[in-house]
């Protein structure tokens, strides 16, 4: 018993450190527009493929930058302060149309977008990633570790019994 009380200890641990992390990433919008004093927070497009994100959809210069040159990871809050330190400190410009990108931000403009209006080839490589869980949304995240969690704890029982019934 103290055994399955110290395994769902574990799981609403784990519940909670997974939801905070998945919140931690979608609050990086309203963190950009705070940190850069941007009259709108700007969409999810500015670094992912689609509004959407998740793990392995950073696929725009602006993003590849803060993530390669400036070792930004997801559900770093602190991280991308740091990131955009130091992108507005090199002035870097990741569309390489003379605009530095936080310039670019404040302006109301694409960093992501030179002058042609066609992305740039980027010389910053897309991240490389392996497999990985990223749910949409935190309760989805919680939800499905719950699910796993009351699957082991279920199997774990039967298991138990199975072997109660063989012992003599």
């Amino acid at each position: 018993m103290a055994a399955q009380r110290w395994f769902f200890a574990v799981c609403l641990l784990v519940a909670a450190t997974v939801s905070t992390r998945a919140q931690a990433s979608a609050n990086y919008p309203a963190n950009l527009q705070a940190d850069l004093g941007l009259a709108a927070p700007p969409a999810c497009t500015l670094c992912h493929r689609s509004d959407v994100g998740g793990i392995g959809t950073v696929v725009t210069p602006f993003g590849r930058t803060l993530m390669n040159r400036y070792g930004l990871t997801a559900g770093n809050v602190n991280g991308l302060e740091a990131a955009l330190t130091g992108d507005d400190a090199e002035h870097f410009d990741s569309d390489g149309d003379g605009v530095p990108d936080i310039d670019e931000l404040k302006a109301g403009m694409d960093p992501n977008v030179g002058m042609s209006g066609a992305p740039p080839p980027s010389d910053v490589p897309l991240p490389q990633t392996g497999c990985a869980f990223a749910p949409h949304s935190p309760a989805s995240a919680l939800s499905s570790l719950l699910v796993v969690c009351a699957g082991l704890a279920f199997f774990g029982r039967r298991s138990r019994r199975a072997g109660s019934l063989t012992r003599t």
